[in-house]
């Protein structure tokens, strides 16, 4: 007794279709990603300054405010200029959230995002900050200036 195969050329190689699906989905998809979407690298390399120069700023918080007062105002200035460019970007909600953590006004009245509160706290104190807590407020700002750049560097690279 013989049993006979029968091979057909149409036969397809299960998944494959699946595979090619997927495919076309991805093609698609990359296709559809807005330059507003893609990785900034003028975006990264100007928070990156941006956070140097924070972090270098408020280290001298241990001496008075009014020697470094206009440097305060213009890093302040600068950084509310990166924060109005990245509100206009499209689907960039997340980073402008940190940004908001970093200069607004937060979630109980009267306080202020992390950056514009410590130089704030600096200009009303009646005496020089405690180094303790300069270095624990530059942790939060380095932290938050690190989200938005991990956030920035997570999105696709530009074509």
């Amino acid at each position: 007794m013989t049993t006979q195969v029968q091979h057909s050329a149409s036969r397809t190689i299960p998944g494959r279709s699946l595979w090619f699906g997927l495919l076309l989905l991805l093609i698609g998809y990359t296709g559809c990603v807005s330059s507003s979407m893609l990785r900034d690298p003028a975006a990264i390399q100007k928070t990156t300054a941006l956070k140097d120069k924070a972090l270098n700023l408020m280290a001298k918080g241990t001496e008075a405010y009014a020697t470094h007062k206009t440097a305060a105002q213009n890093l302040l200035a600068e950084a509310n200029a990166l924060y109005a460019q990245q509100k206009k970007r499209e689907n960039n909600n997340l980073s402008v959230q940190q940004w908001k953590l970093l200069l607004e006004d937060n979630a109980a009245t009267g306080t202020s995002g992390i950056l514009t509160g410590f130089f704030t706290e600096w200009e009303n104190a009646e005496a020089p900050l405690s180094t303790f807590f300069v270095n624990e407020k530059k942790k939060k700002v380095a932290e938050a200036f690190d989200e938005i750049l991990k956030l920035e560097q997570a999105k696709p690279v530009t074509k």
